[in-house]
């Protein structure tokens, strides 16, 4: 990672490493990011890389996922408390199921998907203006359509 001062065009490094970086998502108050972290950038590799979170100056790095399951879209909550990802794969991890919408806290722990008896597949997963929103686009089979999700009563 690298942050850059648009007015002087300051380049400042964040994180090394003998890694490489899936995908990101900043935080929306800019103090943290989400990221899929893998060892290779190499597509047979997905299934090695992680969901970590850290301060946007590179301080306070957790790993939140430890196993060989591909993860896409990890996005911070709102409040910065808990982040979102999706995965082809159920509550203990296994796969080869319909992608399922996984919860963490931002602070690690274990990640619990939020529904676990959808039979749908979720494409992509967005919070809402607040914690207790989340948005999806699922996919139905043969049409795709828009959800909306209570956080707080899985519905």
């Amino acid at each position: 990672f690298w942050t850059i001062t648009i007015e002087d065009k300051q380049e400042t490094r964040i994180t090394e490493g003998d890694y490489s970086l899936r995908g990101y998502n900043l935080s929306r108050d800019g103090t943290r990011v989400a990221y899929h972290k893998a060892p290779t950038p190499l597509l047979d590799d997905g299934d090695e890389a992680e969901v970590w979170v850290m301060d946007i100056d590179g301080k306070n790095r957790v790993q939140l996922t430890d196993n060989m399951i591909t993860e896409g879209g990890a996005s911070l909550s709102p409040d910065n408390r808990q982040l979102l990802f999706t995965a082809g794969a159920n509550a203990d991890f296994e796969t080869y199921y319909n992608r399922n919408l996984f919860l963490v806290a931002a602070t690690g722990g274990k990640a619990r998907p939020l529904i676990p008896d959808f039979p749908y597949g979720i494409q992509r997963a967005r919070w809402g203006q607040d914690a207790n929103t989340i948005y999806l686009l699922v996919n139905m089979g043969v049409h795709s359509e828009i959800m909306v999700v209570d956080v707080g009563k899985k519905t």
